[in-house]
């Protein structure tokens, strides 16, 4: 059970992506859809098998953390404005900026981008 946890979105995702095709766009979204319920359930049965944290001595420190981590990232994206996600203020004004910089600056913030918001959701390689 707790290997098809791991393997089912992995196989949605192979399935839908190479013989996407082949089962076309309902059986890819059919494919794909089960296979993240299926994950979610067996998530859930394993949540309540296993007791995890049930011995650690700081869980209420851990689920604060959790819930302060869940509410920064709900004002990350509701935020309208770089005053909220880097210090800045409107988007507009730096909008208006962008020509005046330097492309090469431009791509180097944008490969930056690219790069934080991979290890930020903890894709294969910049996991760690």
């Amino acid at each position: 059970m707790y290997l098809a946890i791991i393997t089912l979105p992995l196989l949605g995702s192979i399935v839908s992506g190479f013989f996407g095709r082949k089962v076309g766009v309902s059986g890819a979204q059919i494919i794909t859809c089960t296979s993240v319920i299926v994950t979610t359930l067996l998530a859930i049965v394993a949540f309540f098998e296993v007791g995890y944290m049930s011995h650690d001595p700081h869980n209420q420190r851990f689920f604060s953390y959790l819930s302060l981590f869940t509410f920064m990232m709900i004002i990350l994206v509701t935020a309208n404005n770089f005053l909220l996600i880097f210090g800045n203020i409107d988007y507009a004004t730096v909008f208006s900026l962008a020509p005046f910089v330097n492309e090469n600056i431009v791509t180097i913030i944008g490969i930056c981008l690219l790069i934080g918001a991979m290890a930020k959701s903890s894709q294969v390689g910049l996991h760690v």
